[in-house]
């Protein structure tokens, strides 16, 4: 059973000759009659009385055809509730995703930028890690989403993950740190590092794998001493507490430097990027404000969720 076939019942019905219901539905009279008698055999039952003047609804027909024709209305009214919520400036919900990093410090920028832009949007937003982004994306539950690494290579088949920007890792640490002190407002030797105390994330985060493989490049010895913490808030109240040094995220300090509650330390030769995605499913339909969205970030880069006053490195 159809819409179609539904359709088609109720002219039948309602002129009482399957070459009307042909004519206005614009069909051949053979066609109409295999759409009845499909919806009959969907049934079980006949639906008219087949006679020399044309089809006369018999009883099943005649009980059937209030609530067929009230399908009818049903699709009408959503078709109608459709071309509004996409013309008439009613939207529906983006569903948008970001890592962590990017969904606590970041997505507040992103989302006031977004409405200055176009205040009809209207944002959902999840915040998890890679995985359960990429799931999500997956089965159809978000629509776009940020993300500071990269999809799985398994995962590249179903969602695909354009670089629309680079954050920078850069070397914060606590105002009275004795590395502030040895820097003097200018840039330190990667090798005032050795002796340093390295406030870093947990074994496995991209963050550290990127920060480790950086100094064992640049200092050539024994790393630095580290402690870690599976949180990124939990590095930045620890290098507020003066237990060390650590690379973060820019966006994740930027308000931090600001307020004086941290000092960024630039390292002589030592430039920490990585890049950020934006991540679709490739099969999911984008309705146009999501695309309106996506051509928006797409345009502002890293501008859309660093706050305005930091430099930025836009990506390619």
């Amino acid at each position: 059973m159809n819409l179609l076939s539904i359709e088609l019942f109720c002219l039948v019905f309602e002129h009482g000759s399957v070459s009307e219901a042909a004519r206005r539905a614009h069909l051949t009279q053979p066609a109409v009659t295999r759409h009845i008698r499909s919806l009959e055999a969907y049934y079980g039952v006949p639906l008219f009385e087949r006679t020399e003047s044309g089809l006369i609804p018999n009883a099943y027909g005649k009980r059937l055809y209030p609530y067929l024709k009230a399908i009818i209305a049903d699709h009408q009214r959503a078709r109608e509730a459709l071309k509004t919520l996409l013309s008439d400036g009613e939207t529906m919900p983006i569903l948008l995703g970001a890592t962590r990093t990017i969904g606590e410090y970041a997505l507040p920028h992103v989302i006031a930028n977004a409405l200055a832009y176009e205040a009809r949007f209207v944002f959902d937003v999840y915040i998890d890690n890679t995985r359960s982004i990429v799931d999500r994306l997956k089965e159809h539950r978000l629509d776009v989403a940020l993300l500071e690494g990269q999809v799985p290579p398994e995962e590249e088949a179903d969602v695909e993950a354009i670089g629309f920007a680079e954050d920078e890792l850069i070397l914060v640490a606590h105002p009275a740190h004795l590395l502030v002190r040895a820097a003097a407002g200018g840039a330190l030797p990667p090798t005032a590092l050795a002796d340093a105390v390295l406030i870093v994330r947990e074994i496995g985060s991209g963050t550290r794998e990127l920060v480790e493989q950086a100094l064992m490049e640049r200092l050539g010895g024994p790393r630095p001493k580290m402690i870690a913490f599976n949180a990124t808030q939990a590095v930045k109240t620890a290098v507020e507490a003066g237990l060390g040094v650590a690379f973060l995220s820019e966006m994740s300090v930027a308000t931090d430097i600001r307020a004086g509650r941290l000092v960024h330390l630039p390292v002589e030769g030592l430039v920490l990027t990585r890049p950020l995605y934006l991540a679709m499913a490739r099969k999911r339909y984008r309705p146009p404000h999501v695309e309106a969205f996506v051509a928006w970030l797409m345009s502002r880069g890293a501008g859309a969720f660093l706050p305005r006053d930091i430099t930025v490195r836009y990506g390619t």
